[in-house]
């Protein structure tokens, strides 16, 4: 309780008043601190996949600012070696002991099966000697074919003419075009399409 004397400036008018004024002090208001808040999202990975839990994770605070780097995770038990869902939880306080908490999921999925990475690729070549396409088997076949029979003409034709040779070893001269040509005729002999020259030698018997 507290006494106050009021004189007012024209004192021959007025006159002075004692007044009793009752004041009450109370303490100056305390702003309320406000709670920090934590920034995570669920998340989705792969098996075999890295996972770092502290990645896009922040946290912020009215009165501290930018808190991330006193974010706690209090429980993870992601086992990215199998699918499923899991739960990551993160703490943050600030410096008036304010706490937040937040949990996220994270799911482990499957490693994606492609069909057509379990087919058989036949546009790439097969480094297995053992497996032949059937194209390429039939493409062999034909080369080998090929190869024999053309071995067995080259061999035909040394035949025939070896044979032919010999039959007209008696004959003497030099180069003989015309001649040549009757005598093979003559006797059977088969002359060649190109233009050839045959010569005949004598050969000395005995």
């Amino acid at each position: 309780m507290f006494k106050a004397i009021y004189t007012p400036e024209d004192t021959v008018n007025y006159q002075a008043i004692e007044v009793e004024i009752e004041v009450e002090v109370v303490p100056a208001p305390v702003e309320l601190n406000h709670v920090p808040t934590i920034s995570a999202s669920d998340k989705t990975i792969t098996i075999g996949d890295k996972f770092d839990p502290m990645k896009d994770v922040t946290a912020n605070d009215n009165e501290d600012g930018d808190l991330t780097s006193t974010i706690k995770v209090i429980h993870n038990a992601i086992d990215t070696k199998k699918a499923g869902t899991y739960e990551v939880t993160y703490q943050v306080t600030d410096s008036q002991g304010a706490t937040a908490t937040k949990t996220v999921k994270v799911t482990v999925k499957a490693v994606p099966v492609n069909p057509d990475t379990d087919k058989p690729n036949t546009n790439k070549p097969s480094n297995d000697k053992g497996s032949v396409e059937t194209g390429d088997r039939n493409n062999l076949l034909l080369w080998e074919v090929m190869l024999i029979g053309s071995s067995i003409l080259l061999l035909y034709s040394l035949y025939r003419k070896k044979r032919k040779t010999k039959s007209i070893t008696t004959y003497e001269g030099s180069c003989l075009n015309t001649g040549a040509a009757l005598f093979s005729k003559e006797k059977g002999m088969k002359s060649s399409k190109t233009n050839m020259f045959y010569c005949f030698f004598s050969v000395p018997t005995g």
